[in-house]
């Protein structure tokens, strides 16, 4: 899901093996994979212990953050610009 316009939120369908989630003009949409470039961010270059399910984000310190997911039912929100699950 993602919001459109205000107050307008649209379905993203699922992905396929090996495609990308990118944007482009504010719309989602998958692309067929490609190799990261040496300056983009990996699984491999994270120093984070990952689980399905979790979100990464930059911090305002623009250093790498996971937030651990969440639990059914909660909601993803922003405080001071901080994701957290409420």
């Amino acid at each position: 899901m993602y919001a459109s316009a205000p107050d307008t939120l649209e379905r993203l369908p699922k992905g396929t093996d090996g495609e990308l989630l990118t944007l482009a003009s504010g719309v989602p949409s998958w692309v067929a994979g490609s190799t990261p470039a040496d300056d983009s961010i990996t699984g491999a270059k994270i120093d984070l212990s990952l689980v399905a399910g979790d979100i990464i984000y930059s911090d305002a310190t623009d250093s790498i953050e996971r937030l651990a997911k969440g639990t059914d039912g909660e909601v993803l929100t922003l405080a001071s610009g901080v994701p957290s699950w409420a």
